[in-house]
């Protein structure tokens, strides 16, 4: 292994711009190991998006996450491989194509943005919490929607779900609250899938509670592990999105004239939103076989960390990677992943993006960041929970 001055640690989360790490990993180390801590790390958008499509070399069944968050989570179809992923994402798919969002979302999805940003205008205010009250709020709204979680229980569990993915900087454990918040959650969630075993809808929940896999119903755990799963990620990962797009697009005011002229072009700036800072920084996999990257090998049951912020700012794919430019091109990303464990979500996410950024746009044209924004303290969602902004109306 070549030695290098480069001392990567992901877990002194904050990392208000890690770029610059980033840049080196690519450059100087693409694979890279910390002595540390043990895991290995691949950084270019290429090695990004062959460890993702390689399951069987790459392996989620060890689980994705980088620290000790999956104890508190519970099994999901997200931390296995084929052939048991192929048979859950066949039982979720149809709830999430592009057809069922449009026709059972979308009106979902403008009505709540129209209802969260009345509340946040109301009474004439002037500065308003984006993050806070938009883009935090709307997603637990439209994935609460789709498990069948009352509106009235939805403000609670979305804040347990937020201090889960609370960590402290430089610690791999999970503080004594995100513990608390995760098994808060659960206990929510155990009580709500009782409920609707005895009245069955047509929710996610209710989906799961009638399925058999090989003539038996799914196991309790996996159940609950499985929402608990969609709650957390259909949070975090849109409401990442949803915040970044909004500071970037007032770090870039030229760049939000131009998406004045034509709300058509916002779909291609949440998507280069989406690029340049993803929503999560990294996953995990664990190899199941001895292997060789960047002429160094990798034995079996290593750690490889896949970092998806820095594979999106890669100039070996993008010209001016390190550029926030909505007018660009776009070309696949991997900032909601790659590969079979694709974000399912992921066209959701972006509708929620899209809609909420065009209101936004309609209704405050010329908001401006009047305080500091706040970021959610996690080694691995990259978003915000505080963007203070004056109204400018």
């Amino acid at each position: 292994m070549s030695t290098s001055t480069i001392d990567y640690d992901p877990f002194t989360a904050g990392l208000d711009d890690p770029y610059e790490d980033y840049r080196r990993l690519r450059d100087e180390q693409p694979l890279y190991h910390s002595a540390r801590y043990g895991f290995y790390a691949v950084s270019r958008y290429e090695d990004v998006r062959m460890v993702s499509r390689d399951w069987q070399t790459f392996s989620s069944a060890e689980g994705v996450d980088v620290d000790h968050t999956a104890l508190l989570g519970g099994p999901n179809f997200l931390e296995c491989d084929p052939p048991d992923h192929d048979w859950w994402r066949r039982l979720f798919q149809p709830r999430f194509s592009a057809k069922a969002i449009r026709e059972s979302l979308w009106p979902v999805i403008e009505a709540e943005v129209a209802r969260l940003l009345d509340a946040a205008l109301a009474d004439g205010r002037e500065e308003v919490d984006l993050a806070a009250e938009v883009a935090w709020q709307l997603p637990i709204a439209v994935t609460g929607h789709m498990m069948g979680v009352p509106k009235a229980d939805q403000p609670a569990l979305s804040e347990n779900l937020r201090l889960f993915q609370e960590r402290d900087p430089g610690d791999i454990t999970p503080p004594p609250h995100s513990v608390k918040a995760a098994a808060d959650a659960h206990e929510y969630l155990i009580d709500l899938i009782e409920e609707r075993r005895a009245n069955l809808g047509d929710d996610l929940l209710s989906l799961m509670l009638t399925a058999e896999h090989d003539g038996e119903p799914l196991p309790e755990d996996h159940i609950l592990g499985n929402a608990f799963f969609f709650l957390d990620a259909g949070t975090h990962t849109t409401s990442s999105l949803i915040s970044q797009a909004l500071l970037l697009l007032d770090a870039n005011r030229d760049q939000r004239r131009w998406l004045l002229e034509d709300r058509d072009r916002v779909p291609g700036a949440v998507e280069e939103a989406l690029r340049y800072e993803a929503p999560l920084r990294f996953l995990r996999r664990v190899t199941t076989k001895e292997c060789e990257l960047h002429g160094e090998t990798v034995p079996a049951g290593a750690t490889i960390f896949m970092l998806y912020c820095a594979a999106n700012r890669d100039d070996r794919r993008w010209r001016d990677a390190d550029v926030f430019d909505a007018t660009r091109k776009q070309e696949r990303n991997i900032g909601l992943g790659e590969g079979i464990h694709h974000c399912m979500g992921a066209p959701i996410a972006r509708f929620e993006a899209t809609i909420a950024l065009g209101a936004i746009l309609d209704r405050l044209p010329d908001y401006e960041v009047s305080g500091v924004p706040e970021r959610l303290r996690s080694h691995m969602m990259n978003g915000y929970t505080s963007i203070p902004v004056a109204a400018g109306r």
